[in-house]
């Protein structure tokens, strides 16, 4: 049925091949068109009830749908055909792919050719029923009876009634527009050689252009809805929109109202982000002769700007971005076009380095940004002249901002400075802020001036606002003044770690007497010279080297409060070293500390208490029957 039926889903219509949406037996066969053609075989009618004079009732309120039921008097012998092409279809299927006999070989090719000629049967039977069935459109019945009439014209005969209810303004863009029209509607008009086709669409009288012709003002009408809808305003779209209902015109004429209007000036296209101004620009009538360029072409009605919105966007031009231009609506947007573009790629390659150091004006630079794209992105030189001046009270500060940033950062042919903000956010937010948390939890080692307190938290406040760079000078001077502080005490904490390791070094040195082996002494020593580094350090700031150091200054405070502990532990070793002589004497040891270590002397009376601890412990470790030695840890 497809196959009989597929002429059927394609009518001429005055030149133009229209789509119809075919369906058979409810079924939906193609649904390309905006006119349905709802056929209904004999084989259908079989099992289902159809009422002509009902589809005829309905038929008076559906313009745009056709009924065509075929005649069913061979329903019989088609469906008995169609069971025997099924049954002689279902033995080939088994026979295909096994060993046959010469004779079986040859029932099997006859068998085939019987599929073959029912096929070729019911498929003329099929078309028959059609030729010779009844077709319904609007209330209006018509009855075949013939066999020798495709079923295509057979359609045709309603489609003709159908297509100019359905298209109901096809007639005024129903002329055959040719490419080689397209372009003579630039050429010159005033001469003999017009085509027929100018005057029948109306595009062309006496040599004048008319762009109030039926088809440019309804394509214009359309570009303007569009436009204030805000949808797309594309060549496609506007091809689309004009082969549907009520339409139904050609792509070719659609080019030609287009290439009127812009011929006209009425309408103004843009391709690729170029916007042509006049049809005499370069390249500006391919955008009508050639199909694929006028597809991705937009269109925008023309507007005009006053002379003195001009002037103004003159101005600004030259006060903002140092751009003089002649006064002329062409010059003053090349003019706003080639400012925006250069500083949109410079703003880009700010915002990627502001951004990454969360710098405080990176906002506004991006704001200008924006500001700036949105310039480049109307569709027109008015538009974007308007909106120029429009955004002028905005623009002044942000293009000053602007300005100043990217000579800050070396953009614009200044020293970039930018490097050094980050180093001195990262002092501030790391290095700093440890010596503060030092200095109020360890005030004995670590004392900060008031003056280095102060001049870090005015960089602190200035490296987060907009004063950034007003302020540089002063960022520097306090910077340098806090940096010094923290270097300053930093040199200090490593050399008293220095000393206070030496001592201890020393202390367990002389703990350990000259009993004890270099070697076994160095490695009790170990974890005291780890730590005890070098004498002196000169952190250079210029260099950063103040900036991380190693180690921490958490750390160096570290070392020196707990140097008691590597102490103590050296001396343990020692002691355990010497617990493996055998030489018969009883090595012990007394905790100092222990005794006197929470000791307040205010009176000399005050260290007899202490002095008696230790003397008895001390007697009471000496009373024991072997000799005995001790050491005060």
């Amino acid at each position: 049925m497809n196959d009989i039926l597929d002429e059927t889903s394609r009518v001429n219509y005055q030149g133009k091949t229209f789509q119809l949406n075919l369906s058979i037996d409810g079924e939906t066969i193609t649904s390309n068109g905006h006119v349905d053609l709802k056929t209904y075989s004999p084989i259908h009618q079989r099992y289902e009830d159809l009422d002509p004079d009902g589809l005829k009732t309905q038929s008076f309120s559906e313009d745009d749908t056709l009924y065509w039921i075929a005649d069913d008097e061979k329903q019989h012998s088609i469906y008995e055909k169609l069971k025997s092409i099924y049954q002689i279809n279902t033995v080939v299927k088994s026979k295909r792919g096994n060993e046959l006999s010469q004779e079986e070989q040859e029932a099997l090719g006859q068998k085939q050719e019987d599929l073959q000629r029912l096929r070729n049967e019911v498929e003329r039977e099929f078309k028959r029923s059609f030729q010779r069935g009844t077709l319904i459109y609007n209330g209006d019945t018509e009855e075949f009876d013939t066999t020798s009439t495709s079923l295509s014209s057979l359609v045709s005969r309603k489609t003709d009634n159908a297509i100019p209810k359905v298209f109901s303004s096809f007639k005024h863009g129903s002329a055959t527009v040719k490419d080689r029209h397209i372009e003579q509607i630039f050429g010159d008009l005033q001469g003999s050689s017009n085509p027929s086709v100018f005057s029948d669409l109306g595009v062309v009288q006496d040599g004048d252009l008319i762009a109030e012709a039926r088809i440019a003002s309804e394509v214009e009408d359309e570009i303007q809805r569009r436009e204030k809808a805000g949808e797309s305003r594309s060549g496609s779209d506007l091809i689309d929109h004009f082969a549907e209902p009520p339409y139904g015109w050609s792509r070719e004429v659609v080019r030609l109202a287009a290439a009127v209007l812009f011929r006209n000036g009425s309408v103004i296209p843009t391709h690729k982000e170029r916007t042509y101004e006049t049809y005499s620009e370069d390249g500006a009538q391919e955008l009508f002769t050639q199909v694929t360029k006028f597809k991705s072409t937009s269109f925008d009605e023309r507007e005009t700007v006053d002379v003195e919105t001009r002037t103004d966007a003159k101005q600004l031009l030259d006060r903002l971005f140092d751009r003089k231009v002649k006064s002329t609506d062409q010059a003053v947007d090349e003019g706003i076009r080639e400012a925006a573009n250069e500083w949109v790629s410079t703003t880009s390659t700010l915002l990627s380095q502001l951004q990454r150091v969360d710098f405080p004006l990176a906002d506004d630079v991006e704001q200008f940004q924006t500001r700036l794209n949105n310039l480049l992105q109307q569709p027109t030189s008015a538009k974007r002249i308007k909106q120029f001046v429009d955004f002028e009270d905005e623009l002044e500060g942000l293009t000053k901002t602007a300005k100043d940033v990217a000579e800050f950062c070396g953009e614009t042919g200044g020293q970039n400075r930018l490097e050094t903000y980050e180093t001195i956010q990262r002092f501030i937010t790391t290095e700093w802020e440890s010596l503060v948390d030092e200095a109020d939890d360890h005030a004995r080692l670590v004392e900060i001036s008031d003056e280095a307190r102060e001049a870090a938290r005015r960089v602190a406040d200035t490296l987060d606002t907009e004063g950034v760079i007003s302020q540089w000078n002063n960022v520097k001077t306090d910077y340098r003044t806090a940096a010094e502080a923290f270097t300053s005490t930093y040199e200090s904490l490593y050399e008293k770690r220095h000393e206070t390791y030496k001592k201890s070094i020393e202390t367990v040195r002389a703990y350990a007497g000259s009993d004890i082996e270099e070697t076994d002494l160095n490695a009790a020593l170990s974890d005291l010279t780890e730590r005890q580094g070098e004498g002196t350090v000169d952190l250079d700031i210029a260099d950063e080297e103040h900036i991380n150091p190693t180690p921490s200054l958490p750390r160096l405070i570290e070392h020196i409060q707990t140097v008691d502990a590597y102490e103590d532990a050296a001396k343990t070793e020692i002691d355990d070293l010497e617990d493996d002589e055998e030489d018969g004497t009883v090595r012990e040891s007394v905790d100092i500390d222990s005794i006197f270590g929470t000791v307040v002397v205010t009176d000399p009376d005050d260290i007899d208490q202490p002095i008696s601890e230790l003397r008895a412990e001390v007697e009471e470790l000496l009373d024991q029957d072997d000799d005995v030695e001790i050491r005060f840890r």
